[in-house]
């Protein structure tokens, strides 16, 4: 199960697209939102983003217990469902 922190870091991430403002957003520093997504990435043994300057999406292969319920394509899920 993942902690608060990280989830909060990978969804702002995500959101802001910048690990500057993630950081500003989350009341921390750009180290330790590098070092959270870095100790992640051990954790499942790969990337957890995939992105460029203007997007930041969770990699594909991050697994589907490490990823919010929303961004599993889970049945009823209307926003996947079309």
């Amino acid at each position: 199960m993942l902690e608060t922190l990280v989830v909060e870091v990978l969804l702002t991430l995500v959101e802001e697209l910048r690990f500057r403002r993630t950081a500003e957003r989350l009341h921390g520093t750009t180290r330790r939102i590098s070092q959270t997504i870095r100790n992640l990435e051990r954790r499942v043994g790969g990337p957890v983003l995939e992105g460029n300057s203007r997007k930041v999406t969770l990699d594909k292969q991050l697994p589907d217990d490490l990823r919010p319920a929303n961004d599993r394509g889970l049945p009823g899920d209307t926003a996947r469902d079309g």
